[in-house]
């Protein structure tokens, strides 16, 4: 048995805030109470055609809200759809036994964040 997850894209957000840094989370630094880190994302670009996208992950450290430190990081990633995921598995000699749109096991539809599969080899 293979359980298999990637998100749902959202089509209508993919192409919206490209450059644009924005603020995703914060939390106090483990060996420094004095110290905020601050995790901004950028997408940087979109590829339509082979269906990825780049974004640069940028940590900062904030002490009484002057910035002492920041680190980059670069991701890239690409997204799937349903019919490519089903035509994957098919080829991969994969079969689905059950399918869900988030981990509370609801079902897999178009309010769905995640699409999960478990799958098994054909018989």
């Amino acid at each position: 048995m293979l359980a298999f997850d990637v998100f749902y894209p959202k089509f209508e957000v993919l192409m919206l805030g490209i450059g644009e840094e924005r603020l995703e989370a914060e939390w106090p630094s483990p060996s420094d109470p004095e110290i905020t880190i601050r995790r901004y994302f950028r997408k940087e670009s979109v590829d339509k055609i082979k269906q990825a996208f780049s974004l640069t992950y940028i940590f900062r450290s904030y002490r009484k809200g002057e910035v002492v430190a920041e680190e980059n990081d670069t991701l890239k990633m690409s997204y799937y759809t349903y019919p490519h995921l089903r035509a994957l598995f098919l080829l991969a000699g994969l079969e689905p036994v059950a399918e869900y749109g988030s981990y509370a096991k609801t079902p897999l539809d178009n309010s769905s964040q995640e699409m999960i599969f478990l799958l098994r080899r054909s018989r």
